[in-house]
């Protein structure tokens, strides 16, 4: 099994691997595909309040190049920040880890008349995997809810 040090040195590695994927969703979106497995799957879920889904069903992406597509057109130029709070990390083995993070986001809606800023929380569950010393996210699923 792994070592308590280790464990210890590989959480705090993690967390830096999901402030840089929170980074890159707000403001370096090219930066992406680097910090995700080559066959990464993405879900999302949107259990926002029906008078302001923006997700009309469940959407499932494979592999990053098609998130950042996804991403890019979803999100746009709208400006966002997000805050990922309260990991909770375990191991299954030395090279594999699970963690569950708590999301708050604010972001701006720049096809709404006027300045429309909407307050968003998610739950997001992330698998990691550390290929060649260096650990990436091989799936995240993602429960959101906006409130505009």
């Amino acid at each position: 099994m792994i070592s308590d040090i280790d464990r210890l040195v590989a959480i705090e590695d993690i967390k830096t691997l999901q402030y840089k994927f929170f980074r890159a969703v707000d403001y370096e979106k090219d930066k992406i595909a680097g910090l995700l497995t080559h066959d990464v799957r993405i879900s999302f879920s949107d259990e926002t309040p029906a008078e302001a889904v923006k997700l009309t069903q469940p959407v499932v992406l494979n592999g990053p190049d098609t998130f950042v597509s996804f991403l890019k057109q979803f999100v746009g130029a709208e400006r966002s920040v997000h805050l990922g709070l309260m990991p909770q990390i375990e191991f299954d083995s030395a090279d594999k880890a699970n963690g569950i993070w708590w999301i708050q986001g604010v972001g701006t809606d720049p096809k709404a008349r006027g300045l429309k800023i909407g307050l968003g929380f998610e739950t997001m569950e992330c698998d990691y995997v550390r290929v060649d010393g260096k650990w990436l996210i091989s799936s995240l699923s993602a429960r959101i809810q906006v409130h505009m």
